[in-house]
């Protein structure tokens, strides 16, 4: 079973392989827009007549849930690709150009009705057809992107470049592919092309800047930023990223001054509208104006929240499913599917626990390795929930799943985790947080695999998601009401415990605020669950040169400090309805 898709289909060699790859392509063409997919199209059951039936809207909305762990983190990519070929792009199709444009026009449409997995499988057909064409590499590389197969978009976007390197436009593609293998020299090599290409490139500048704060080079991170303001004054974007890396109080006021220019202009896009709302947040913070950072926090929250709906049924109908479905009896039942790996080393929780800080200690250590977050868990649950085996649904009836199938998943699982590793590595992190959904699958294929459970106070940790701009903001849907956000983690902590009561290895759970307060003895309680001996590099984890790719970039490279716990004290007057909402139980299946 293939694990993971190939981005780059190779050219017909000989006349049979051209004939078979045409008439392929005739036959798709004819087809009307469905091409079928399970990755985002989960099969129900069969009726009589071997079609599937319609889904209740409550499962329908389970699995989509469910399903979303494996494409929540996808970034978008700035260049976007073609939707309806026109005549430019037509004139590129050089070995087969009808049926390469029919595959790009059925891509285009899947694309925008969501299902990613048939778009893929139209691209690379387009590209098997008329190998020479650019857009095409780079358009199949943006669908790599957005089903988040970063190591195949990078093949895709380098196929493109090699075709059209004078383009600034594929090289900045190409880095944020790199920075989302977490390959963050290889994402700022190709981010200096780009701008050697085109110095006037404010969006240049301003990948330039996330690259080097990635890094940690705050000077040039900040210099970047700054340069791409200059060339372009309304890219709130950028006020944002220097806002959290902390600014003078004259520059913080001189910040919000352009900021109110930005945001109150009917000529800002929305996206920027809503950076520019955050970033005053940020400033406002800053200089010691809380309630009129809150006010600024709300504003961009409820901008995102008209374009971001949370599921909160759908959600709730989930972690009810994962409860039901994995009990003692099914850890015991698939035993033989489990590998006798202890390479894995899963870091869990809600996101602003201080995972960060966890997977930075370990990741200190000479015989540890950070992944970041490493979303093929998620997209193995997906397809759990994809699978067209008859009447058996995920997680429902994951007892019953064929165990072939399952070790197939762990190997390929296991394969990309450790690919790139340093050859003395023993073990190798996945902080992707969302996997607390899957800890039931994950300690079937992986039962001596070591999950750290992140913990946080739960006012702190929901006011910080609240206050924070994510980058991908449809999959953190939750993050952006109050209310939402209490009930998250109402039902995240209600799974937890399930999984505590039912795993069958430990997990540790490590508290920020013990972290903070008692760092080395945390932290040697750490490593010692992982089963390595003792460094003391793990105490010097801010020192470390590897690229951290998420919202706590900065706070990761400083010593640790005690100022974010209870930091929701400086809001308790305005989060009343995140109180009600962590405390009620009575809303829970609230629509």
């Amino acid at each position: 079973m293939r694990t993971a898709p190939e981005p780059a289909a190779r050219e017909p060699g000989n006349r049979k392989t051209r004939r078979k790859a045409l008439r392929l392509a005739k036959k798709r063409a004819r087809q009307e827009t469905d091409l079928p997919s399970s990755r985002t199209q989960p099969a129900g059951p069969l009726a009589a007549d071997g079609t599937a039936q319609r889904k209740p809207r409550s499962a329908e909305r389970r699995d989509r849930t469910l399903a979303r762990g494996r494409t929540q983190h996808a970034p978008e990519v700035a260049a976007p690709g073609p939707r309806e070929p026109g005549a430019r792009a037509r004139s590129l199709f050089e070995q087969r150009p009808g049926a390469a444009l029919e595959h790009v026009r059925a891509a285009a449409r899947l694309e925008r009705e969501g299902d990613l997995g048939a778009a893929y499988a139209a691209y690379k057909t387009a590209v098997t057809l008329a190998p020479g064409n650019y857009a095409l590499w780079q358009a199949l590389g943006q669908c790599l992107m957005r089903i988040t197969e970063a190591a195949g978009a990078i093949v895709a976007f380098k196929r493109a470049i090699a075709l059209r390197p004078d383009l600034a436009s594929l090289h900045l593609a190409l880095a944020q592919a790199c920075y989302r293998q977490g390959d963050h020299r290889a994402a700022l090599a190709a981010v200096d092309r780009a701008l050697a290409l085109r110095p006037d490139l404010d969006v240049a500048h301003l990948e330039a800047g996330g690259q080097h704060q990635a890094l940690g080079h705050v000077e040039e991170a900040q210099r970047s930023f700054r340069q791409a303001l200059a060339l372009n004054p309304r890219l709130a974007e950028a006020h944002y990223h220097l806002a959290t890396m902390g600014e003078t109080p004259a520059e913080a006021r001189a910040d919000l001054a352009a900021l109110d220019a930005i945001i109150f202009s009917r000529k800002t896009p929305p996206d920027q509208k809503e950076a520019g709302y955050f970033a005053a947040a940020k400033l406002h913070e800053q200089l010691g104006d809380h309630d009129r950072a809150f006010d600024a926090y709300a504003q961009a929250n409820a901008r995102v929240r008209q374009r971001c709906a949370f599921d909160r049924a759908g959600f709730v109908e989930l972690v009810d499913a994962l409860i039901e479905a994995f009990r003692p009896d099914v850890f015991a039942a698939l035993r033989p599917v489990g590998s006798g790996t202890r390479a894995p080393v899963f870091i869990v929780g809600m996101p602003r626990s201080g995972s960060t800080l966890v997977e930075q200690i370990v990741a200190s250590h000479p015989a540890a390795w950070a992944r970041g977050e490493y979303t093929k868990m998620g997209r193995i649950a997906g397809l759990l929930v994809g699978t067209r085996s008859g009447a058996l649904k995920y997680p429902q009836d994951i007892a019953a799943m064929e165990p072939k199938s399952l070790e197939l998943m762990r190997d390929g699982y296991l394969f990309h985790l450790l690919q790139g590793r340093p050859r003395q590595t023993l073990r190798v992190t996945d902080k992707f947080l969302f996997n607390f959904l899957h800890l039931g699958l994950i300690a079937l294929l992986f039962p001596k695999a070591a999950v750290i459970h992140c913990r946080r106070d739960p006012i702190d940790t929901c006011l910080s998601c609240y206050v924070q701009k994510f980058t991908h903001a449809e999959a953190m849907a939750f993050t952006n009401d109050l209310d939402d956000l209490g009930l998250y983690h109402r039902y995240y902590t209600r799974l937890m415990e399930h999984w505590r009561a039912v795993l069958p290895a430990p997990m540790l759970e490590v508290r920020y605020e013990a972290l903070v307060e008692a760092q080395e003895e945390t932290s040697r309680e750490i490593v010692d669950f992982i089963g390595l001996d003792w460094d003391d590099a793990c105490l010097r984890f801010n020192e470390s040169e590897r690229g951290v790719a998420t919202a706590s970039a900065w706070q990761v490279r400083k010593p640790i400090y005690t100022s974010s716990v209870d930091r929701w004290r400086r809001y308790e007057t305005h989060i009343a309805p995140l109180r009600r909402a962590l405390a009620d139980g009575a809303a829970d299946t609230a629509p």
